[in-house]
């Protein structure tokens, strides 16, 4: 188990390099902002900042490794266009950039891809302010939280959805569970309602029972693989999203220490455009914050995801 468990964290660090690319249209696109205090404001990198030159040892993950650098580089060239920040309950404050952090006092370079346990441990990535400080939200956290941070661009042409969380480990309908047994032709154990999004949409996750062998080509391994879902129920309308477990005698597990169970993943934000519905997430474990971006774009039948970062949690550092 202690070796399946290390397959996995390796399997969910490299998830940015195999995400599908799913970009929402009309500016660039949503951020996620590390904060401490109103002193301790940052996107966190999780990639070099330096474009990333193929060579023979990186050739089979480099297309993986641009797109991570890409996706990081349009933030960072729009760096100053990002001016509002969205808090829990729903509001947008203003924000400012203020600058880009690199190198630690020393002159080295930092590592990137870590959310540290103290904002005086510096990590790379761009910087910004409250423009009023009074806008400061109430930390909810022990450790920094993650705040979903737009560009004027973006907020221009997409329409804030209210989203609204489910309090109480709910399920989800039976017709919507049944029709995924169908689909997958798996056994359900386990589903969650999480949350509401405007008045038309609920958004949870199903957990099945058992092996799952029907698993893309791309994401085969050695080990056993367990099935969950992300579901989006629109009316009648179920839109869902595989996610990938290990199964390993008769034990399903898709993060360390889940005890057996799938934690639905948290909307952070929804937003609705031309290209469709776009869903902010975040998806924690006990030493990794996921965080990117779902989508449900014209005419699909299904769900499509992009990851942006798998960020390591330093949660023991003193």
């Amino acid at each position: 188990m202690k070796q399946l468990l290390l397959t996995m964290m390796c399997v969910a660090m490299s998830l940015t390099a195999s995400a599908q690319s799913a970009l929402g249209a009309g500016g660039p696109k949503p951020m996620f902002l590390y904060y401490f205090n109103p002193t301790s404001m940052q996107m966190v990198y999780w990639t070099e900042h330096k474009e990333p030159v193929k060579t023979e040892d990186n050739a089979e993950y480099f297309d993986g490794m641009h797109r991570d650098w890409a996706l990081q580089n349009e933030a960072r060239v729009n760096a100053a266009g990002y001016t509002k920040m969205l808090l829990n309950n729903g509001r947008l404050v203003n924000i400012k950039y203020k600058d880009e952090l690199l190198k630690k006092p020393n002159g080295e370079e930092m590592y990137p891809g870590e959310l540290h346990s103290r904002p005086s441990i510096p990590s790379p990535g761009l910087r910004y302010a409250l423009v009023n400080k009074k806008d400061a939200p109430r930390r909810e956290y022990e450790y920094g939280e993650l705040f979903v941070i737009l560009h004027k661009d973006y907020l221009s042409k997409h329409q804030q959805l209210k989203v609204t969380s489910i309090q109480g480990e709910k399920p989800l309908p039976q017709t919507v569970v049944k029709q995924m047994e169908q689909k997958y032709g798996m056994k359900a154990t386990r589903s969650v309602a999480a949350c509401k999004i405007g008045n038309r949409y609920t958004f949870g996750c199903i957990q099945f029972e058992g092996e799952y062998t029907n698993v893309p080509e791309n994401e085969k391994t050695d080990y056993k693989r367990a099935l969950a879902v992300e579901v989006l129920i629109d009316g009648s309308k179920v839109y869902s999203l595989e996610v990938l477990g290990y199964f390993d005698n008769g034990y399903c597990t898709w993060n360390a220490d889940d005890g057996g169970e799938y934690s639905p993943t948290y909307i952070c934000a929804a937003f609705s455009g031309s290209n469709g519905l776009e869903l902010c997430f975040e998806h924690d474990a006990p030493e990794s914050r996921t965080v990117g971006m779902i989508y449900l774009k014209p005419n699909d039948t299904k769900l499509s995801k992009t990851t942006y970062a798998v960020y390591h949690a330093m949660i023991d550092e003193y």
